[in-house]
């Protein structure tokens, strides 16, 4: 795990490291306290933020955003469009929904005249906005808010606003971040393979010079052995 902190250069929450050692999450853990009491890493609780589409964000992702609707229709029309037509394209939930967004985004203005009210468009709007692109990217399943660029964070705060476009939950991870003292160690020392016993392959091939024995625990407990001869006349019996 050292020579995994080691290679990422920074911080890899436990269950990063599992995936790369190929251990579980509870064996990380241990490492990780051993790596602490020798001030090689430090153990950081966050809070982590993950994004995904809500109800309303699904139906978005696959036909656009309300007010990109909108502009797709006047654009369709010449720039303007009566408010009636587009309530009867756009229907009227998507409509009153799409013209206040429209609104707030500056891209129409509303004329009412003699002959009725109509929607103009005053902007020119970009191919994909930052909130589509966070919508599109979200198709392929929730992401980290810490993983998007800072354009696209702020994308998801304002698609927060609206009800149902996205879920947010929060869970709790810990991060081992490497010290100084383990970015100074000689790699050389982590690449030496431990073993626990020399067998006659290692003797043989000469490989016992290159490998690191464990240290031998006195202490460790182990199977019990009785080691007083049985009675001959018991032993026959058996």
């Amino acid at each position: 795990m050292a020579k995994a902190l080691m290679d990422r250069g920074g911080p890899l929450s436990f269950e990063e490291a599992a995936r790369i050692i190929g251990r579980d999450v509870g064996a990380v853990a241990k490492a990780a306290l051993w790596l602490s009491s020798k001030n090689l890493v430090s153990v950081e609780e966050i809070e982590e933020k993950l994004i995904g589409l809500g109800e309303e964000g699904r139906v978005y992702a696959e036909s656009g955003l309300p007010e990109r609707r909108l502009v797709e229709e006047l654009r369709s029309a010449g720039g303007r469009m009566r408010l009636s037509d587009l309530k009867e394209k756009l229907g009227e939930k998507e409509f009153g929904i799409a013209v206040s967004w429209a609104r707030r985004k500056g891209w129409i203005e509303i004329e009412r005249t003699s002959e009725g009210a109509y929607a103009k468009l005053i902007a020119d709007v970009g191919e994909e906005l930052p909130e589509e692109r966070v919508l599109r990217i979200l198709r392929g399943g929730a992401r980290k808010l810490s993983e998007l660029p800072e354009d696209l964070r702020e994308a998801c705060t304002a698609l927060s606003s609206r009800p149902n476009v996205l879920e947010v939950k929060v869970r709790r991870v810990h991060l081992l971040k490497p010290r100084e003292e383990l970015m100074r160690l000689d790699r050389s020392i982590l690449e030496v393979a431990e073993v626990t016993r020399l067998t006659q392959e290692l003797l043989a091939s000469g490989e016992w010079r290159k490998v690191k024995l464990s240290k031998f625990d006195i202490y460790a407990p182990t199977p019990p052995t009785f080691s007083a001869k049985g009675h001959p006349l018991r032993e026959l019996i058996k």
